[in-house]
């Protein structure tokens, strides 16, 4: 299905009653990807730390309908997704706050079956999520990778403005990281040095390292100097 939607249907346009922005994805080669809540905004950034997506697109395709009182509708779902294993079907996925899904039930049903009918018919599943998914199951996860995702890119960044990056203080940490098999940042850092101003270089790398996947830690605790890392 992600084969042939390569363009969002519909715009996103500035809302006064939501955090309406852009999201410029790593994981589909800096595509600028849309949303109209901070739900959702929440929502791309698992996608992106998610090893198991493949591709999403938001805004995907319309679905049209019949409502209760046979009017013809169109409805379209908040994204996407497909999956790295292809036993895994793609899923359209809706964004709801719980509130809105509580007291406005009725009045999504028709679309909600339109889209559950559609994808029984395209071999898709359809998902509501919802802020207890989203977020309230994943609070330090996604603080984590809202905190890394502003160092995944930061090597490319400064070799676009001119600056080198020290491949050998990288190649170190990942030495380094490898012969330990498991420690602490802090630890790691004060192995390879004791001046403050190389450590804290060196911190900066371990957050990139961590941001790409270079190296591990359990994402689901808080993320700190003392988290335990580990080579992948």
């Amino acid at each position: 299905m992600l084969r042939i939607l390569k363009k969002r249907v519909r715009e996103i346009g500035t809302k006064y009653s939501s955090l309406s922005g852009y999201f410029i994805s790593k994981k589909q080669d800096s595509q600028i990807i849309q949303f109209e809540s901070s739900l959702e905004r929440d929502y791309i950034y698992l996608l992106e730390f998610d090893t198991s997506v493949h591709l999403y697109l938001e805004q995907p395709l319309s679905i049209t309908y019949l409502d209760s009182k046979n009017k013809k509708r169109k409805y379209t779902p908040d994204f996407l997704v497909r999956y790295s294993d292809n036993n895994v079907l793609d899923t359209l996925v809706e964004i709801k706050y719980h509130d809105d899904l509580t007291h406005n039930l009725l009045l999504f049903s028709d679309k909600f079956n339109a889209a559950r009918e559609y994808c029984k018919k395209n071999n898709l599943t359809f998902v509501i999520l919802s802020e207890k998914e989203i977020r309230n199951s994943n609070l330090e996860y996604l603080k984590n990778i809202k905190f890394l995702s502003s160092y995944r890119d930061a090597f490319e960044i400064f070799e676009r403005n001119g600056h080198e990056v020290d491949v050998e203080m990288v190649f170190s940490l990942l030495n380094k990281i490898n012969f330990l098999k498991e420690c602490n940042i802090k630890q790691l850092i004060d192995s390879l040095s004791e001046d403050e101003y190389k450590k804290a270089e060196l911190i900066y790398c371990v957050w990139y390292l961590i941001a790409n996947r270079y190296i591990k830690c359990d994402l689901n605790k808080s993320l700190n100097l003392n988290s335990v890392i580990w080579a992948t």
